[in-house]
């Protein structure tokens, strides 16, 4: 799981391991300040991204 902004910079990796089919729960990291950011992840060789609101 690899967070982006909208300028397309690598921002924050909180999760990057390979784990068992499940259902988890990864923290926003604590240095991403309040705005848009893109959330990749890769599972089964398959890419999917989702636009995400930070807002504390």
């Amino acid at each position: 799981m690899k967070f982006y902004d909208v300028t397309g910079r690598l921002v924050a990796t909180p999760f990057n391991k390979v784990v068992d089919v499940g259902e988890y729960t990864v923290r926003v990291p604590s240095e991403l300040r309040n705005g848009i950011y893109f959330v990749k992840i890769e599972m089964g060789g398959k890419k999917f991204s989702q636009k995400v609101v930070v807002f504390r």
